[in-house]
Formats: C-alpha cells, structure tokens, sequence
C-alpha cells in the first residue's frame, strides 16, 4: 500500500486518523502510524496539525510539522529520563 495515495495535498485537506483508517481499510491507528513514518522517513511531506494529516503545499507546512514533532520528541525524552530516575531509585530501596 502507499498511503500517499489517500493522504490529500494542502492543509484545508486534511484527514483525521479515523478517515484515514477509514478509506485506507488499515485496521488500527498503530498501523497507520508505522505506514506514515515509513513514508516520512523516504521522504514524503506528510504533515500533521494535530487533527488531521496532508501532504506539504509549502516549506512553511512542513516546518510547523516539523517543529510540532520536536516538541513532542523533547517531551517523551524528559518523560524517559523521569522513568530512569524512577528506575534508579527504586533499584536503589531494592537493593538495602
């Protein structure tokens, strides 16, 4: 499948994940997750505003997306760094 193919161009476009999953027939959200990182990672300009996915018109698209997907990577590191902490320290009581 390439999702390309069901993923509109522009913004005012946009397909949530449930339409997505829709009309692509893909079985659940995960799934549709790993096709659209697939495609990111040969290149494709998928972007994704929050409520829906769409193929990049302009630079500037792409740069939201962009910025919008390194705020939520620096969030998931700070909470991975909480979880080792946590890790530590329970490792920590265990162990007197």
């Amino acid at each position: 499948m390439n999702i390309l193919n069901f993923i509109p161009t522009g913004k005012e476009n946009r397909l949530t994940t449930s339409a997505l999953l829709h009309i692509t027939g893909i079985k659940d959200s995960a799934e549709l997750r790993r096709e659209i990182a697939t495609a990111r990672k040969q290149g494709a300009p998928i972007c994704n505003d929050g409520t829906g996915y769409y193929l990049a018109e302009h630079p500037e698209d792409l740069e939201r997306s962009i910025r919008r997907m390194g705020s939520r990577i620096s969030k998931q590191i700070a909470a991975k760094k909480g979880m080792e902490k946590a890790a530590r320290e329970l490792s920590d009581t265990r162990s007197t």
